[in-house]
């Protein structure tokens, strides 16, 4: 959903003057063009365009196909931990690696000592 473009077409379909509208923002003429091209606006915003305009946007949120289930988000939230755990274990293999380099190292500089 393009929250700007839905605006526009409210706008349009009330036919409101982009000047009006504007004066009742208490903005530019300009901020109204560039709404029309937002994809993501500030709730405050939104909220005071739905009372001038007479029409809760916020239900086109409620409504959307693009929010996630609870189970979708669980098994997102699994998959992230998963990552979590394999990076937390690549880790541990990385340390491991830096103490046997450090010990070669030692014996190298021993070696070259004598």
């Amino acid at each position: 959903m393009h929250i700007g473009t839905e605006i526009k077409k409210i706008i349009t379909d009330k036919k409101i003057p982009i000047t009006q509208l504007a004066n009742k923002l208490g903005k530019t003429r300009a901020l109204i063009y560039d709404i029309y091209e937002r994809q993501s606006i500030d709730t405050q915003l939104l909220a005071k365009l739905s009372k001038i305009l007479d029409y809760n946007f916020f239900k086109l949120y409620v409504n959307s196909s693009h929010l996630i289930e609870k189970s979708e988000f669980i098994n997102v939230i699994k998959t992230k931990d998963e990552e979590v755990k394999n990076l937390k274990q690549n880790i541990k293999i990385k340390e491991n690696e830096i103490i046997y380099l450090k010990k070669i190292i030692k014996l190298l500089e021993q070696k070259s000592k004598k």
